[in-house]
């Protein structure tokens, strides 16, 4: 059974169902996020504003509205938060976990180390839910992840990440003849940690993770695949920003995550070209109203039972103070109730801050 759960990462991992398993062929990636300059050194910091969109429409394609069988039961939803992102390029002496962990970092008498990139996000969204009975459901639904990856010369190939994850599931069921809404918690943490030829799940239980993040895993599963072939679903959006992909023309990302422990293949499409208006203050300077060129693609599984594909809106040209990083301007998430697959809008990621220094 599918979930559609009020945050970003849960959210692609619902995208996945089954697995797949054959051999796929090394990745390619452009170092547009650095301007298509060296990567070295490179340091960025963006904040997205979060909120509820009740009748999201791009193109005649992608409509993402609230149904009635939502409306039945739920008057309003306001959504309120923040996504926050942070890369930095780093050495390898600098990361949490050393090659007697993965086989990655291992390097070869007389060769270089390659430095990798750091990854933090942090989703912290405020949800009030206004009953059809005036009664009002409030949450505060947080993920965080910390990741390390190797640069796009390396396939963004992933070494290590961490993710702890608290939000909340909305469903709705039929009681005594008439529609119900109910509010649960769906918390989790896990690891992931990549060797060359396998990566290895730990799954933890969350409260005794948040407080000592060394607590014994309560399971460990172990995947076999093969070294530059995947990216982490923690690393997944970022990864979108560096694929180059023409018009109307489609490219495969498999990516590695939790729910489903196996890889799956992401088919992602650049559906349109268009400009996105963007209130973004830019390098701690003065918020600028930009009309900004972008890439829109969608993302999702070839599959039944995988869910609706998701947006993101990526940066395609310099304008105003705003350099051409390829920076997602906007990501747009549908959703859904958990159980009846009743649609409830969608909540959208907007950029509005954004630091960087290539």
């Amino acid at each position: 059974m599918k979930k559609v759960i009020i945050a970003l990462f849960l959210a692609v991992a619902t995208l996945f169902s089954g697995c797949s398993c054959s051999s796929l062929p090394a990745l390619s990636f452009s170092n547009n996020w650095s301007g298509g300059q060296s990567e070295e050194g490179a340091v960025e910091n963006a904040v997205y504003t979060l909120s509820f969109n009740e009748d999201f429409r791009s193109s005649d394609e992608y409509i993402f509205d609230v149904e009635d069988g939502v409306k039945q039961c739920i008057k309003d939803i306001e959504y309120t938060g923040t996504y926050k992102t942070s890369l930095k390029v780093i050495q390898q002496a600098d990361i949490d976990i050393g090659s007697e962990e993965s086989d990655l970092l291992i390097v070869e008498p007389g060769q270089p180390r390659p430095s990798v990139i750091e990854q933090t996000t942090e989703f912290d969204l405020n949800a009030v839910y206004t009953l059809i009975d005036d009664q009002k459901q409030t949450f505060n639904d947080k993920s965080y992840t910390k990741s390390y990856f190797f640069k796009t010369d390396a396939s963004l190939s992933p070494i290590y990440s961490e993710k702890t994850y608290n939000c909340t599931l909305v469903s709705l069921s039929v009681k005594n003849n008439n529609l119900s809404v109910s509010f649960d918690n769906e918390k989790y943490a896990c690891k992931f940690i990549y060797n060359k030829h396998s990566y290895t799940i730990k799954d933890y239980d969350y409260d005794s993770f948040v407080l000592d993040p060394t607590v014994q895993a309560k399971a460990v599963r172990t995947i076999g695949y093969s070294y530059r072939t995947v990216v982490d679903n923690t690393e997944l959006l970022f990864s979108l920003r560096n694929l180059s992909i023409e018009k109307d023309k489609t490219k495969n990302v498999p990516v590695a995550d939790f729910t489903y422990g196996n890889y799956q293949t992401l088919i992602v499409k650049n559906y349109l070209k268009k400009d996105e208006i963007c209130n973004v203050k830019i390098n701690n300077g003065l918020t600028e109203n930009l009309e900004v060129p972008v890439n829109c693609l969608s993302f999702g599984i070839n599959a039944s039972n995988t869910g609706r594909r998701q947006l993101v809106f990526v940066q395609n040209g310099a304008v105003g103070s705003l350099k051409n990083n390829a920076f997602i301007i906007k990501y747009v998430q549908p959703l859904t109730t958990y159980g009846s697959y009743t649609h409830m809008g969608a909540l959208e990621y907007t950029l509005s801050e954004i630091n960087y220094n290539k």
